[in-house]
């Protein structure tokens, strides 16, 4: 179902069938270079939707009627350029769901690009599109929530590094230190993701030269991500007046390097934690303060607090300095505002790919028809940091991203102001739920 309503979003079906019962649409909106998949391998792991749509579902009480749609960008475009292919997406979303809200869930830069669409002034132009503001028909007055997940709202200092310059310019005398990463990140993706799921076909191969060659014409989003450009980027967010009123919530991912790191993430770690590349940081402290006071309440014990701690029991969760990081963006540099005392939702001891599926963890498999079915095949994460990010973290995770939509979704649907008006009066079809179980943690 779910690939079939990607087909149809892409455009390949001429009359799409509409879904006027669905209220409420996820948006998953990729980062960096924002590809939906390669044959088998997904930017967003394929348990991410499930995990995402089953949380919701069994809150709301709406079997089957909260899709979950992972979304392709423009890779390494301009911001500007990425925002205009996400709003013609989104177009796409509201024509086969006429009568839903939008939450946009963004992992990375993608939290970057959904964040933005909320403010008062589109990228690269004055203002926005009298079409995307109609309140029957548009998409933006139907976005109520941004959930960003370890993004560079701050940019990243990784953005500084000899990595970023090979990839933004090519082979020069101050990025040949940067070859070695490079070739373990493809051992990563390619090599051990693809083949030891069988799915490095022909077609995949394909996939990565175009994208690959489409990376190497257009190479603006690296430029944007640095801590400067990306200060710019807030101001003229700040000064463009008040932003479409979502709610915004913010997930802060730091993961130490450690003996258990692998090389690969050792290598991006570092260049991250150099903050030295760049101009210092004018949000960092106030972030680090923020961020700080939560874990230090969160040791003390006491009642719940409305942010989280998520982590494996035995994970250091700081101390948070500049220098912290994910392996790819600056823990200090993932919330918009860190004097909103609300934006902060939970701050999450995981590397960059670890929140999006890519952990170390063990697969389900049956090896013959008739056999029991078990365990049985390990699936390496991307950049295994050492931060033991597992199931149990992953299922906590997503619950509490659903946790967060939720607000958002009930009130959208008590809205009568909300296109279109019967919408608050459809009665929800009944239609029982599956039972389902997360699977058990390594071992």
């Amino acid at each position: 179902m779910l690939e079939q309503l990607r087909l149809q979003l892409g455009g390949r079906h001429e009359e799409p069938k509409v879904a006027p019962e669905v209220k409420d649409v996820v948006v998953l909106v990729p980062g960096f270079l924002g590809f939906d998949h390669f044959g088998g391998f997904f930017y967003f792991a394929d348990r991410v939707c499930g995990a995402l749509r089953g949380a919701l579902e069994v809150k709301l009480g709406r079997p089957g009627l909260v899709p979950v749609i992972p979304v392709t960008s423009r890779p390494t475009a301009s911001l500007a350029e990425c925002q205009a292919s996400l709003i013609v997406f989104l177009k796409k979303v509201v024509q086969q769901f006429p009568s839903a809200n939008l939450h946009l869930v963004g992992h990375s830069t993608g939290g970057v690009h959904a964040q933005l669409l909320t403010s008062a002034r589109p990228q690269g132009k004055d203002r926005w599109d009298d079409e995307d503001l109609d309140p029957v028909s548009g998409w933006r007055p139907r976005i109520r929530s941004v959930v960003s997940l370890c993004a560079p709202h701050w940019g990243t200092y990784l953005a500084h590094s000899d990595l970023a310059r090979l990839v933004g310019s090519g082979v020069e005398p101050g990025s040949v230190t940067a070859i070695p990463p490079l070739f373990n990140l493809l051992r990563l993706t390619v090599v051990e993701s693809a083949l030891s799921a069988f799915d490095l076909t022909f077609a995949t191969v394909t996939e990565l030269w175009g994208f690959f060659l489409d990376v190497g014409n257009n190479r603006k989003l690296i430029d944007a991500l640095t801590p400067e450009s990306m200060a710019e980027v807030r101001d003229r967010d700040r000064s463009a007046g008040p932003r479409h009123p979502a709610r915004l919530r913010s997930f802060v991912t730091v993961a130490n390097a450690s003996d258990d790191s692998d090389p690969f993430f050792l290598d991006l770690h570092k260049r991250a934690a150099n903050t030295a590349s760049g101009a210092p940081s004018r949000i960092a402290a106030e972030a680090i303060r923020r961020l700080e006071d939560e874990l230090r309440l969160h040791a003390q014990g006491g009642p719940p607090r409305p942010c989280r701690v998520i982590k494996f029991p035995d994970s250091p969760a700081g101390p948070i300095s500049p220098s912290s990081n994910d392996g790819v963006v600056n823990t200090a540099h993932q919330l918009v505002d860190p004097g909103a005392p609300e934006e902060l939702a939970a701050i999450v001891v995981a590397d960059h790919a670890d929140v999006i599926g890519h952990y170390d963890r063990w697969e389900l498999r049956a090896a013959r028809p008739g056999e029991e079915v078990r365990w049985s095949r390990f699936k390496r994460g991307l950049f295994r940091s050492g931060s033991r990010f597992r199931d149990e973290q992953f299922f906590e995770l997503y619950a509490a991203i659903a946790d967060e939509l939720l607000p958002a979704m009930t009130a959208g649907a008590a809205r009568s102001s909300a296109p279109p008006t019967d919408r608050a009066d459809r009665a929800d079809r009944a239609r029982p739920a599956a039972p389902s179980a997360p699977p058990p943690a390594e071992g």
